[in-house]
């Protein structure tokens, strides 16, 4: 379950701010580098604004389903190995 922001703790409420910002900024930087030097042909559409960000979230999501479907395969009772 979800908790709001208001009951996490304070260190963690910082931890998750900064995080927030990295990420923006990293977007914004991808952004930036892309429009002054990476300006050009691209056939495939791999420097698109945000490929890698939206990359990187995709590659997470797929890695967690797929973690989730490898624990009931592999998973033994608690009672296995007495």
């Amino acid at each position: 379950m979800m908790k709001s922001m208001a009951s996490l703790s304070l260190g963690l409420q910082r931890g998750l701010k900064i995080f927030f910002v990295l990420c923006a900024l990293v977007t914004l930087l991808d952004f930036v580098i892309l429009g002054f030097i990476g300006a050009g042909y691209d056939p495939h559409g791999w420097r698109s604004f945000g490929f890698h960000s939206l990359y990187g979230f995709v590659a997470s999501v797929v890695l967690v389903l797929v973690a989730t479907m490898l624990r009931r395969i592999v998973m033994r009772d608690e009672d296995y190995y007495d």
